[in-house]
């Protein structure tokens, strides 16, 4: 029995090391619980005003669905009446399950025109790979409807506006707690990783709204991302 023991914390031990190296989902189950909904309705397509699967989904459609199916949050209105509405927050301060909100010029007025769902730092096959990433309804372009696309992909990084969120940010750990282990094992810490912020700038472009996303920002073909497949920190830039 002493010997089981033994190995059983020497495990737990090297569990909590691999998820210091690896990386550990940390986003709270609330937030988890949107995006993993979210990302069930890929492949819907988009439809001007449209606000359920059955008959298709604009972006905010699309927003205000996932939030009321999987969290009976309401969310209503237009991206740019979500964005008013909503708890604005800065590029360090987003974490996934927030709102991203992309805007385009009139004359000297910024028009908040589309809205997605932050999913974080995307590993796995594809260009995506390495990219911060977000869920949305995509009206044009080659790929249209519920897709994944990167914030850094040309257009979205010259029409990006700015964060918002309707959600409580997840609780971060206290500094260098210390996890005590059963039995004699070592204690191990679990850092709480820096915030970094790398967002483009927020300087929107005169285009229309109706822009989708280009086969070069997509994982691989036929690939539906999954939460397996992100790193949803609460931090997101570990």
């Amino acid at each position: 029995m002493k010997n089981f023991r033994k190995i059983f914390t020497t495990a737990i031990f090297f569990s909590i090391i691999c998820a210091q190296i690896f990386g550990e989902t940390r986003v709270s189950a609330e937030r988890q619980k949107l995006i993993d909904y979210g990302l069930t309705l890929q492949g819907t397509p988009y439809v001007w005003g449209g606000k359920t699967p059955s008959t298709g989904l604009d972006c905010s459609g699309f927003v205000g669905y996932v939030a009321k199916q999987a969290l009976e949050k309401n969310i209503s209105g237009t991206a740019a009446m979500m964005y008013k509405s909503l708890e604005h927050i800065s590029p360090e301060e987003r974490e996934p399950g927030d709102l991203i909100f992309f805007a385009v010029k009139s004359g000297s007025t910024y028009n908040i025109t589309h809205v997605g769902i932050y999913l974080g730092l995307y590993h796995g096959e594809g260009k995506l790979d390495g990219e911060r990433i977000f869920l949305h309804s995509a009206s044009d372009g080659k790929y249209t409807g519920v897709i994944v696309s990167s914030i850094n992909d040309s257009y979205w990084e010259k029409h990006f506006y700015g964060y918002a969120r309707f959600l409580p940010p997840t609780p971060i750990p206290e500094p260098n707690q210390e996890i005590q282990m059963k039995e004699d094992s070592p204690k191990s810490t679990v850092p709480v990783a820096d915030k970094v912020s790398d967002a483009p700038s927020n300087i929107p472009g005169e285009t229309t709204e109706n822009v989708g996303t280009s086969a070069a920002n997509l994982p691989t073909p036929g690939k539906l991302l999954s939460t397996e497949d992100l790193v949803t920190h609460n931090t997101d830039d570990m």
